[in-house]
């Protein structure tokens, strides 16, 4: 039979010796293996992760479970008067029952005549801010001069809110919108599963038990309010959780929003008075 000669025998001997080394290295890299000091070759997992499976960083189990808020943010409240909305919220991140974070601004604005708010966790909040980045964005590459207007930023959340929630991986926020809109305020809520509505008075968190019948009331008293009335109202609602709610602060942090644009003021403290708690003993 024929042989091929030795050169070439030789030749496929060392070719066959190296692709076996190639798969024997290849397999070893596995889920769970270490690589050896001696090896630097190797490739090298996170310490620690042997456990949970994973491979730089990425879980085996691919599955998401639905995540629970770590740093949460209380109540907001506003308000749609004559000349725009007013709405409120203080600045406390608590982590649990711990005020954590005492300066985290939940008020964002969106453009000239659009602002969010948002209650519950904090990262998802973040998480939103950045998409609607995006989609102001990509509104302005089109270079029509057209801006995105507050009721498709709420249409757009609530898109959004509801698809998270189909995957069983909800956005954890309730985001009230407000804005100026064909020479009319605009106010409006969505929450985690998606559900949405516009109103005049719009209030989150504990404030929708204790904050709703103050604006209400006020609006029936005057349902032509000005932003001055609009604003007392507010605060004096604020400074009614302050006392009932246990996570919130007394820094609190304006905004406005009308045919001026957007104004987010800057976030000061309440005159609230502790002296009904004192006991006096003559």
């Amino acid at each position: 039979c024929f042989q091929l000669p030795k050169k070439h025998q030789r030749r496929r001997k060392k070719a066959r010796k190296k692709q076996e080394r190639m798969n024997h290295t290849t397999s070893e890299v596995s889920f769970g293996n270490h690589a050896a000091p001696n090896d630097p070759g190797r490739m090298y997992e996170r310490p620690g992760d042997t456990s949970k499976g994973y491979l730089f960083g990425i879980p085996k189990d691919e599955r998401k479970r639905t995540q629970s808020p770590m740093v949460t943010g209380s109540s907001i409240i506003a308000i749609a008067h004559a000349t725009g909305v007013t709405l409120a919220c203080d600045t406390l991140g608590s982590y649990g029952s711990l005020g954590r974070f005492r300066d985290f601004e939940r008020i964002k604005k969106v453009n000239e005549h659009t602002m969010i708010a948002a209650s519950g966790d904090l990262s998802d909040f973040q998480y939103i801010s950045n998409l609607l980045d995006e989609l102001v964005l990509e509104n302005d590459f089109e270079g029509d001069g057209i801006p995105v207007q507050p009721k498709e930023v709420w249409n757009y959340l609530t898109r959004v809110m509801y698809n998270r929630r189909n995957k069983f991986d909800p956005l954890w926020n309730y985001i009230v919108v407000a804005g100026w809109q064909d020479g009319k305020p605009f106010l409006a809520q969505v929450d985690l599963i998606g559900t949405n509505f516009e109103e005049r008075i719009i209030a989150t968190g504990y404030g929708a038990y204790i904050a709703v019948p103050l604006l209400r009331n006020a609006l029936d008293k005057n349902p032509g309010l000005g932003q001055e009335e609009a604003t007392k109202v507010v605060e004096s609602s604020m400074k009614v959780l302050q006392y009932r709610e246990c996570r919130t602060t007394n820094n609190i942090q304006f905004a406005d929003v009308g045919s001026d644009g957007v104004k987010i003021h800057k976030a000061a403290p309440l005159e609230t008075d502790w002296s009904i708690g004192r006991f006096y003993h003559e």
